[in-house]
């Protein structure tokens, strides 16, 4: 059992891998600070600069904000309650409404190495919560499961990814649909198009 800002007194509760939001982190301001620095040389002596900066500010305090939700995101179970805080928004699921537990090993991407998804489902099928096991550990995975005292389903063979969202097809969320992770894609082209006029914008200031 492990504690947090925001879990219950005497709750079953397992926090996400904090190395994930340090490297995101990290990379995502080791990653753009090359760039932020062409920017500044490119534009220091037209009247663009100070554009350059600000967006250089905003990324900054997006990261900041980003990293302080983290380390409030967990999961807990208190009183037949399951509760998710995450990054952004709360899950809350009375034990009475989940029907079945099911525990899947499945493979990351490209990779022999597998994690375990832990997917709730009500009586129709429809997917309560899921964790997954590249953010939650599988040993807090395990402790949710038995704190919730509900059946659980062991899957014994290791799925693929397409495999998984095949045999479990409630579990995806929304934008792990291929038409939205196509549209993402086409959007990041267009927004990547769009900065680089941009830049050049700047520089011929």
């Amino acid at each position: 059992m492990e504690t947090g800002i925001g879990i219950a007194e005497g709750a079953t509760s397992v926090l996400p891998d904090r190395g994930i939001g340090r490297s995101a982190i990290f990379s995502a301001a080791f990653s753009l600070a090359p760039v932020f620095g062409v920017l500044l040389w490119l534009t220091h002596r037209s009247d663009a600069w100070p554009v350059v900066v600000l967006a250089e500010i905003v990324v900054t305090a997006v990261c900041a904000v980003v990293f302080i939700r983290f380390k409030l995101v967990h999961a807990s179970v208190h009183d037949g309650v399951f509760v998710k805080q995450g990054l952004f928004g709360r899950t809350r699921v009375d034990r009475s409404r989940i029907f079945d537990l099911v525990l899947t090993r499945v493979y990351r991407n490209n990779s022999s190495e597998f994690l375990t998804r832990l997917l709730a489902v009500d009586r129709t099928g429809r997917r309560l919560f899921r964790l997954d096991g590249i953010y939650w550990p599988t040993v807090g995975l395990e402790e949710l499961a038995e704190a919730l005292d509900v059946d659980v389903t062991i899957e014994e063979e290791t799925l693929t990814r397409g495999e998984y969202f095949a045999v479990h097809p409630t579990a995806r969320y929304w934008y792990e649909k291929p038409v939205v992770v196509a549209l993402a894609v086409m959007a990041a082209i267009v927004l990547l198009i769009a900065a680089v006029e941009a830049v050049q914008g700047l520089v011929t200031v």
